[in-house]
């Protein structure tokens, strides 16, 4: 399986699986939240590692698949269930590829 790396540049074919890890900040209670249009893609998987030593940073990992053609913007936004303050954005910019593109 693929994984996406940069924030930009990324092309995949529709049915291409692939995964994006994104650093969290370890014991915080923050965590990514992935936002998307559905039209484009499915979100297969969500992971977020435990981080050892204990409070070192962790790792979410999000496996997609791409569902149509075009192109997609992929939103992960640091949040936590009591801070009403949406954190750090990450947005990775996607080229999805049809089988006449």
């Amino acid at each position: 399986m693929r994984m996406l790396t940069t924030a930009s540049d990324n092309e995949v074919a529709i049915g291409e699986d692939f995964e994006i890890a994104i650093e969290e900040p370890g014991a915080s209670g923050y965590r990514f939240r992935a936002s998307f249009d559905e039209r484009f893609l499915s979100l297969l998987s969500e992971r977020h590692s435990v981080s050892k030593p204990f409070g070192n940073d962790c790792t979410a990992q999000f496996r997609f698949r791409a569902r149509a053609s075009g192109n997609c913007e992929l939103a992960f936004t640091l949040c936590a269930p009591w801070d009403p303050e949406p954190g750090a954005v990450r947005t990775f910019l996607l080229r999805i590829k049809g089988s006449q593109d």
